[in-house]
């Protein structure tokens, strides 16, 4: 299985291997990942998918070393969305198969970097001046 596509709200990039990916200023983000399912995965013998996510900019491998498990796809979905990520950091994902109760390997690897949001202002006042 490749990764295809990640996308982060309006901003969308084409992935071919490991990538970084970068968008406009926000005040939230999520990423929102998409991948072509293998050949094998049909109706009659139906695909989930897990997706992965290390902190940083990582190559994902066999293991999964430091990779957190971010969602299982229902059966045949082909998309996912990570809402839990935070301003300033970049993240590595990748996705394995599962059909029949085993897992493929990882995909190829997808960096995102999540731009950074600085905080508003406190301590504000005001006052007349004559």
């Amino acid at each position: 299985m490749k990764l295809a596509i990640a996308t982060i709200l309006l901003a969308l990039a084409t992935v071919a291997g490991a990538q970084t990916v970068t968008v406009p200023q926000a005040t939230t983000y999520s990423v929102a990942l998409s991948w072509t399912a293998p050949a094998g995965c049909t109706a009659a013998a139906p695909c989930t998918y897990a997706v992965y996510r290390v902190p940083g900019t990582v190559t994902i491998t066999a293991g999964l070393t430091g990779a957190t498990l971010v969602t299982t796809t229902a059966s045949q979905t082909v998309t996912a969305s990570d809402n839990s990520v935070s301003s300033g950091q970049t993240y590595s994902y990748a996705i394995e198969t599962i059909q029949a109760g085993a897992n493929s390997g990882p995909s190829s690897t997808v960096t995102v970097s999540i731009p950074f949001v600085p905080s508003a202002p406190s301590g504000v006042t005001g006052s007349v001046v004559p």
